[in-house]
Formats: structure tokens, C-alpha cells, sequence
């Protein structure tokens, strides 16, 4: 049997067909909006535990939330320089988490073709290693659900990784390397939104020109597939690497940044942008506070400032480790904007000791200021549908129905610019983070 795997950049579903039916697979019981979904993280405990989807994030929230960062310097040894006729000897260090509870990894996919290594508690993982982790939780969730061994997976793919093509190819050699690994004996590919036609032509009753919109969490597919009794014809591809996770970036620059001096002038010169740039990945805000250089200047920052209190925030965002947290917030305000005209980022750590500072976000933001931000990103979207459907040599008019699926494809601001193109009568939601995987099963099946 194969398993039909939507491995996605912030979420993961599974499922088989019979030739009847498409049953998904709960993947995760502590998901309490639904358990066929799991969150695409990890974590990691100093002790080697490990934890998938909502479980790593309610430990991770649990152990770190709030958990003075401390570290340790351990010296490398002696290193020698050499300037033309001279030569220094300088001892090298580095510096290590001290007491850290444990590691979080979350967006996974979108470093798949990273270099890098991470060192986990002493033991070193490249991205693509620690995906493997997560796949294999999922092969054996899965095997047991279904009482028996699966023989291999037809995993999705977006349809660029990356714009460039040889490390498009890079990503997907890692990506099948991490599912061997896993202990998939078999891995094949299908597009992801090419997957969403499989599952759309199971019931479609006349031969249609669909265009499939798969907007998710790290990239936006669009294929225009031609569905004729049953069977799918894919006539054009295209995508781009954008997705929800940089819309939680471009809310974290234009709104929150500010909050912690962002902008801000100290002692009549504006403060360095760079520090700020770190800011928009949780995970980068932590490595802040390895940068000793950065800290001095921060603190001079506090002591020179007219108003220090933007100053003393980030000083507790960085040394706190609450970047994962008002993540989370920027999140929750994103998808409320999808029924609301405004929602509000919410977090306060308050101040215990005199000086020490608080972090105090209560920042509205309208629907209209988040479409601002999306403009960018739009265009980038439709010049891919643009050159989709150059490919299938058709027109906007001959496409006879849209179907949207992803967490992205929601936001109103997409779905208007979709109905301003196409007409409301051509728009289809389908289910937005579990169609890939069934459409997934149904090539499966024919394994």
C-alpha cells in the first residue's frame, strides 16, 4: 500500500483510497480543530525526547516560554593568522546554550536545501535529517492506524522549491532522501496542485479547464489541469516560493518591529536596522542574544535614549525567548482578518523588577493595512497564473473553475482579486489543508 503524504511547510496531512472512498489519517489526536491535521514542527528535549505537531508546541511553550537564554563560551583551541611576514596565534571560542530545555523547529521544508548543521544536545542534524525525523513519526503513526506496512508514499511537491533550477532539484533529492530514510521503501512525486485535480475529477461531471490555486504556508502553486470522465490533463504549471509565513513577516516589520525601537533615533542618530532584520524569524531573534557586540550596544541604547522603553522590550524579547510566542499572535490576528475588518496583536510580559522593562503589544491592524502589505506579494501570484496559463495556451475566460485550496488561499484579499478575474460562479473552496493529500491518495491507488 501507498500512502499519499502532503508534507507541507506549516502543515501535514495523509491519507489512502480505496477506489471508493479517501480516508485521511489522524495524525495528530492533540490537534483539537482537527486530528488528520499535524502541525509540521518538532521539538527536541535537552533529555532526547521528541514531539510532533500540536504536542511539540504545547511542550515547547511550556519548558521555553519565558526561559532566561544563558550561555557558556568553550574554547575551540589556538588559531593561527597569517598577515603577510607575521603571524598571530588567538585562542577561538564559541558560545553554547547553557540549561536549555530543549529545540524547536518549525518551516523545515523551506530549508531543505541547507548546508548547515545544528547541533541538538550533541548530536548534529542538517534540515533535511530532522524532516527525516518527522516522516517517520508520521510512516509509523500512519502503519498503525492502518494495521499494516506501508510499501511507499506519493509525497507532494510544490511546483518550484525555488526559482532556481538546480537547487529546485536539490530540494527534491533531500526531500526523497528523507523519506528513504524514514523507511519509505518506494517515493514517487506529484505536484501538489496537480493532486488537488486528481481529487476534484472524482467528482466532476463534465469535462472542465480548471485552474487549481494552492496558496499554503511556504509556497503558491498554480496548474491549469483539463478534467475529462475522470482522467486529468495537466496543460500549464507555476509557482512561486511565497506564502502565509511571509505575510506573518511583513505584519511582524510594518507593525510590531517599531514597538521595540525600530525607526527610533538614540542620541540624534536613527538605530541600526540589521538587529531588526532578525526579528522577522522567531527562530533568529534567539541568536541575538549570542551577539555580545549587539548586547553592548543595546544596552547603550537603553542608557542614551530619550525613551528607553522600545529598548528594554526587545531586551526581553531577545534574552526571553518570546519571539515563538507573539509569532503565534501575529498568526491568530492574520486569520481573524479573514472575518473581521481589524484585529489586534496581543501579548504583555510584565515588568517584576524596577528597570527591568516589559513587553506590552496591544498594536490594531485593519484588513485594509494587511491588503497593503499583500500587494508585492500578489503581483508575484498572478504573473505566475499569467505565464500557467500561457503555458496551457488559454485565456482567463476559457477557465471554467477555480478551485482554491491551502490556508492562504482564505485571505479575502486573494479571493477578491479571484473573483474580479474569474466571477463568482468559477470560485471553489475546497478542504484547505486536506484536499492535496486526498488527490495524493487517489495516485496512490494506483499503485
Amino acid at each position: 500500500m501507498y500512502l499519499g503524504l502532503d508534507f507541507g511547510t506549516s502543515n501535514t496531512s495523509a491519507a489512502i483510497y480505496d477506489g471508493k472512498q479517501v480516508r485521511h489519517i489522524p495524525l495528530d489526536p492533540f490537534n483539537k480543530e482537527d486530528v488528520n491535521i499535524l502541525s509540521s514542527m518538532l521539538y527536541i528535549t535537552s533529555t532526547g525526547q521528541r514531539f510532533y505537531g500540536q504536542k511539540a508546541i504545547n511542550e515547547y511553550i511550556e519548558q521555553m516560554l519565558g526561559f532566561l537564554i544563558q550561555f557558556e563560551r568553550e574554547e575551540f583551541g589556538e588559531i593561527e593568522m597569517t598577515f603577510g611576514d607575521m603571524t598571530y596565534v588567538a585562542q577561538s571560542h564559541y558560545l553554547v546554550e547553557k540549561n536549555v530545555p530543549g529545540r524547536l523547529f518549525q518551516y523545515l521544508k523551506k530549508y531543505l536545501n541547507a548546508d548547515f548543521q545544528t547541533n541538538v544536545f550533541g548530536t548534529y542534524y542538517k534540515p533535511y535529517q530532522l524532516i527525516t525525523l518527522l516522516l517517520k513519526h508520521i510512516k509509523i503513526v500512519a502503519e498503525e492506524y492502518l494495521a499494516q506496512e506501508l510499501d511507499g508514499v506519493i509525497l507532494g511537491r510544490p511546483v518550484k522549491f525555488s526559482e532556481d533550477e538546480q537547487t529546485d532539484r536539490d530540494f527534491a533529492s533531500n526531500l526523497e532522501l528523507a523519506c528513504h530514510r524514514a523507511g519509505f521503501a518506494q517515493v514517487e512525486f506529484q505536484y501538489e496542485p496537480v493532486a488537488a485535480a486528481f481529487n476534484y475529477a472524482l467528482t466532476a461531471r463534465q469535462a472542465e479547464n480548471i485552474l487549481i490555486f494552492d496558496f499554503g504556508g511556504g509556497t503558491f502553486d498554480v496548474t491549469v489541469v483539463r478534467v475529462e470522465h475522470g482522467a486529468s490533463d495537466v496543460l500549464g504549471l507555476g509557482g512561486v516560493p511565497v506564502g502565509g509565513s511571509d505575510f506573518d513577516r511583513a505584519i511582524m516589520h510594518e507593525k510590531i518591529t517599531p514597538l521595540f525601537g525600530r525607526g527610533m533615533e538614540v542620541d540624534g542618530l536613527p538605530v541600526s536596522n540589521g538587529p531588526y532584520i532578525e526579528l522577522l524569524n522567531w527562530q533568529s531573534i534567539m541568536q541575538l542574544n549570542r551577539d555580545r557586540h549587539f548586547l553592548k550596544i543595546l544596552d547603550d541604547w537603553i542608557y542614551y535614549a530619550d525613551d528607553p522603553r522600545p529598548f528594554t522590550s526587545l531586551r526581553r524579547l531577545i534574552k526571553e525567548n518570546h519571539g515563538f510566542a507573539i509569532f503565534r499572535e501575529i498568526e491568530r490576528a492574520k486569520k481573524a482578518l479573514s472575518a473581521a475588518p481589524q484585529a489586534t496583536v496581543t501579548y504583555k510580559v510584565p515588568e517584576v523588577f524596577e528597570e527591568e522593562g516589559e513587553i506590552l503589544i496591544d498594536q490594531p491592524i485593519t484588513r485594509q493595512e494587511f491588503q497593503e502589505l499583500l500587494i508585492n506579494f500578489s503581483e508575484k501570484v498572478f504573473r505566475a497564473i499569467d505565464a500557467a496559463l500561457k503555458d496551457a495556451n488559454l485565456s482567463y475566460n476559457q477557465i471554467d473553475r477555480v478551485i482554491r485550496v491551502g490556508g492562504s488561499s482564505k485571505i479575502p484579499f486573494f479571493y477578491q482579486k479571484l473573483l474580479q478575474t474569474f466571477g463568482e460562479e468559477k470560485l471553489l473552496m475546497r478542504d484547505e489543508f486536506k484536499n492535496v493529500s486526498a488527490g495524493l491518495a487517489v495516485a496512490a491507488f494506483e499503485k
